[in-house]
Formats: structure tokens, sequence, C-alpha cells
């Protein structure tokens, strides 16, 4: 645990270096002085100046700073009982509300801008992902929701189970993925869709329907799956029933099952105590009884069935758009969940430094012990999306925080006046000290959870 908890702190250490290094260049850009910019922390490892600025690079290599000229400037202000804060040439108060603005919107930018390098990156060199194909099965098919409303926008517009989507408003699609994303981009806008039926293509609209639960768009379409066992859970309601890898599942008490969601299908909706898969093992096909096990009313027997994996790739400037549309997604999720949050339904889900950093760890660590590209693309994607979620946190408009700072020096913008020094602390000293509970609270949440206590 302590090893997947350094290896996430240097992970997130990156994510905060570029923070910081936003923040640096925008100072240098408007003027402001930057006194010391370290990489790391700790007693400096390698240290010189250039231009009445001290670069080093510490022995702990958690993150970074950029201290900027003038940053104490009203804890001076506080303690001499002045009226204003005071402004040296080249000092961060000294420069204009807009310039102090900009830096202080720079460093999410520098996240944002980490985050769209390296997944752009990924798609200019490409990499594997694990995902199942682009034929889909409808649900209106296999139907899981019984309310009368319910929307199929696939099946009215025509589209059928077994047809291969091959473009979306011309984009051609590789995996489902793709296909979802695509899907959550363009909302409830009316889709292009152009399928492979059986030797035909053919084009069809599909104008999606929201989910009154998630608020989502959807279309009504599954994965098409098929039903071949690729590992079994030791312990699991297959590995008792003798489901081994390899098999391909035929049939359960003789409906026909040609993809995993007839399966599932079957199981949800009779809640059997015992069935009868007829697979196929070797080139021959036996029978076996298996009791299925229920979580919730959802099936859960222990089988991962065989996703094929396939090298997504996409020429510079095509990379750059996909990577954007991820981005703009992560975003969209962050900014949801952050709202579901203050909602309160997802607070067992809020993950503090020590989570996260537990998370990338084992990411991380995943990633090295799959080895090749296969390992190393989920860690470096993984740590584009922690940089989103950070830039999105950091511009909430909270004490502290840059949106608090933006806030702050936006108010100064419009009122052409400075907010005098005992205001400004009593907002900073608020504000700190509920992040400061909110981080304690979480910390604890988080020990609890990594430590098994619930």
């Amino acid at each position: 645990m302590l090893l997947k908890i350094a290896l996430g702190l240097v992970g997130l250490g990156v994510v905060v270096f570029f923070h910081e290094l936003g923040h640096y260049l925008a100072a240098r850009i408007v003027g402001i002085h930057v006194e010391a910019f370290s990489i790391g922390f700790g007693r400096p490892l390698l240290r010189f100046s250039r231009k009445d600025t001290v670069y080093q690079l510490g022995w702990i290599p958690f993150g970074g700073f950029c201290r900027l000229k003038g940053e104490h400037a009203l804890q001076e202000a506080l303690a001499k009982g002045l009226p204003e804060i005071p402004k040296e040439p080249h000092s961060f108060f000294a420069a204009p509300p807009l310039a102090r603005i900009f830096v202080s919107l720079a460093g999410p930018l520098g996240n944002l801008v980490f985050a769209i390098l390296v997944v752009g990156m990924l798609w200019t060199v490409g990499f594997p992902v694990r995902s199942p194909g682009t034929t889909i099965v409808l649900e209106s098919d296999y139907p899981l929701v019984t309310a009368e409303d319910y929307a199929y926008p696939a099946t009215e517009a025509g589209l059928r189970t077994g047809d291969t989507i091959l473009a979306v408003n011309g984009s051609r699609i590789r995996t489902f993925s793709e296909l979802s994303e695509l899907i959550l981009l363009e909302g409830n806008e009316p889709l292009v869709v152009e399928v492979d039926r059986n030797g035909t293509r053919l084009t069809f609209t599909v104008t999606p329907a929201i989910n009154p639960e998630t608020g989502l768009p959807r279309i009504g379409v599954y994965a098409w799956i098929d039903p071949v066992v690729e590992r079994v859970q030791e312990g699991s309601s297959a590995a008792i029933a003798g489901i081994r890898p390899g098999d391909r599942i035929l049939a359960v008490d003789g409906v026909p099952v040609p993809h995993t969601i007839a399966l599932h299908t079957y199981l949800s909706s009779r809640n059997p105590r015992k069935v009868s898969l007829s697979v196929m093992r070797g080139g021959a096909p036996i029978s076996v009884d298996l009791i299925p096990h229920y979580e919730n009313g959802a099936p859960v027997l222990g089988i991962q069935f065989a996703v094929p994996m396939v090298t997504l790739k996409a020429p510079p400037l095509e990379a750059l758009v996909r990577s954007w549309n991820q981005i703009t997604l992560v975003v969209r999720e962050t900014l949801r969940g952050l709202a579901d949050m203050v909602r309160g339904r997802t607070a067992g889900e809020v993950m503090g430094p020590l989570r996260i950093s537990y998370a990338v760890g084992d990411v991380i660590t995943q990633g090295v012990s799959s080895g090749g590209a296969a390992g190393i693309v989920p860690a470096v994607q993984f740590l584009a999306f922690i940089s989103i979620a950070l830039a999105v946190f950091n511009l909430l408009p909270l004490p502290v925080l840059d949106g608090g700072h933006i806030l702050i020096y936006s108010i100064e913008f419009l009122s052409r006046r400075a907010l005098p020094p005992r205001v400004l602390y009593r907002y900073q000293m608020i504000g700190g000290m509920i992040i400061m509970a909110l981080a304690v609270v979480i910390l604890f949440m988080d020990i609890f959870s990594l430590a098994g206590w619930h």
C-alpha cells in the first residue's frame, strides 16, 4: 500500500508541477517577478539563480511551488495596520486586477493543457484499449426497464440487433466506447448513423433520449459481446459450476445465448435459483448446472467475457480534436460529480489526496506489471484526468483556491477599488477554516476506506 501511495504522490507531483508552471509562465508574461520556482520540496539537490529568480530541484519529488514577489504583502499590511496592501514594483499586488486574474487562472489552464497534450500524444502514437466492437444489441429486444414512457431511440429509427455501426455524423467509429463518448458529446442532438447490415450499408437518423435518472443521453443499445469466457473468478458461482476459460455459452435453460446481454437479461428478469448452461468446450457441447449469485437483484457469476484489444490511432490534427472531446467529457462529469456532492448524493464517493494517490499508484503498478503500452496507457490517461479534476476544483470560487482569488480580483476590477486588508484576511481565514475542516473529514474518510473500515 505504501509503495502505491508513494508512486501516486510522484504522479500527482507531475500534475501539480504543470499547475505551478502555469502560474510561473503567466507571472513572467505580465511582468510579476518570480522569486523562486521549485520542482519538488525539501532541501535542494540542485539550485541556481537566473535574473533574480531561484530555480531548484527538491529531494521530495511531490509537486513544486512558484513563489511570487509580494505574495505575503497582505500579512505585512495586517501586522503594520496599513489601510491597503503595499505595492512594490513588479510585485503581485502591484499588478492590475486583470493581470492577477490571468496569473490565478493560468494554474488550472496549465493542468488542462497538460491533459490535452498527453491525451493527444496518446492518440498520435496509438494506444491499445480493450473494448467491444460496434455491433449492437437493441435494448428493446432485451428490456430491463418496464416503464411505459421508456424510449428506445435506435429501435424507433430502424436499427436492428446485429447491425454494426460504422460512423456517426461522419466520424468513423471503431469501438463501443468511442460510440458512447460521441453520444455523450452530442447530447440530444440528432445523430446520422451509418451501419452495416449483412453487407449492405444503411443510414439512419437517431435522436438520443435523456435518461431521467442520470441526465445523460442514450440511444438504447448495448454492445454485442460474444459469450466466450476469458477468466473465471476463484470461488465464484461459475468456478463452482466448473466453467473454464475458453468455454462458449450456447444456451441457458434451452434459451439461445448469442451474446452476453441475452444471458444477463434471462437471469435478471427471472432470478432463477438454478440454471442449466449449454457450453461448447473443445469443440464438443456439454451441459453445466450453475447456481447464480445475486447482488441487489443483479446476477454475479464471476465470469469475465473475452473483449478484443484494439489499437486506436489518429493523425495529429484529429488526435487533438479527439483529445479535446475526451477532456470536455471529463470536465462535464467532474462538474456533475461536484453538483451531486453538494446535493449529498455521492458524499461516500469523494476521494481526498490519500485515496487519489493510492488510486494513481494502483493504476501505475498495474500498468507496470502488465507491461508494454497496454500497461502504461491507463496510468498516463488517469493522470491526465486527475489533472482535469484538479483544474476544475481549483476554479471553484472558494477562498484559498485559484477560483476564490479570481473572484476577489474580479470584484476589485469591477468596483475599481481594492478590498481592505482586513476584509481580505477575514475572507481567507473563514474560507481557509472551511477548506481545512473539509480536508480533515476527507482525510479520515480516506483512512477508513483504505483500512477497510466502513
